[in-house]
């Protein structure tokens, strides 16, 4: 990002430290770590601080949109929009509603993120991962599983899947920019509902995160970054 687009950016984010901003807000997106413990918490004190009739999302990648709404005494008006990584550079946002989320959260969630400039796809029930979460989820397992295998090298599979499956971006490229770690929870989340021993992750990113190697927020993943 060029440096006046950067300034422009950061120009338009405020830190308040503390939640109680959400008193004064229409529509609150959240986008905390990706720990259920921590979302229900978090949706739990916006519910208590802002209006009754404010919207509050989640960004979740894969937990239960209904079980974060439970928190709080307003189901009906809770809603996950995922965005994408990098959200500065994606355009696509993924709106999926709960077991009790109102067709009108659902629409304004929708209306939300146009007015983000984001161009939104709507899912019609709640399911594990949604869309964009549960495909690529297993196409960046399955990498991990070729390497772990030694059928080919990290740079080699990320070589072969851009020109040959039309990726901006190989699979380790984009393990490193999501984090290690986070894709570990996710496939961890997946495997558990579904059943299904195709997310399960090989010992190979257990061992990256024990190394700490989470990808590009700590300098190195499967490439490095120092």
């Amino acid at each position: 990002m060029a440096d006046p687009e950067r300034l422009s950016v950061l120009s338009r984010i405020s830190l308040a430290g503390d939640l109680t901003p959400a008193r004064e807000c229409d529509f609150v997106i959240e986008s905390v770590l990706e720990q259920i413990e921590v979302k229900t918490k978090v949706f739990a004190q916006l519910d208590d601080l802002a209006r009754s009739d404010c919207i509050l999302a989640t960004n979740t990648t894969s937990l239960p949109i209904s079980e974060i709404a439970a928190a709080t005494r307003r189901s009906e008006k809770v809603v996950q929009m995922h965005f994408f990584n990098p959200p500065a550079i994606m355009k696509q946002v993924e709106i999926m509603p709960g077991a009790k989320t109102a067709p009108e959260t659902l629409k304004a969630a929708e209306e939300m993120a146009k007015l983000l400039g984001k161009d939104p796809v709507v899912c019609k029930n709640e399911a594990v991962a949604g869309i964009v979460s549960r495909v690529p989820g297993q196409l960046l397992n399955e990498a991990t599983w070729l390497a772990a295998t030694g059928v080919a090298d990290p740079a080699d599979i990320d070589k072969a899947m851009k020109p040959g499956a039309n990726h901006p971006m190989g699979p380790f490229e984009l393990l490193d920019l999501i984090g290690v770690d986070v894709h570990r929870a996710k496939m961890q989340t997946l495997a558990g509902p579904l059943n299904d021993p195709r997310y399960n992750h090989p010992p190979l990113i257990d061992k990256m995160i024990e190394e700490s190697r989470l990808g590009k927020k700590v300098g190195k993943g499967f490439y490095n970054y120092e």
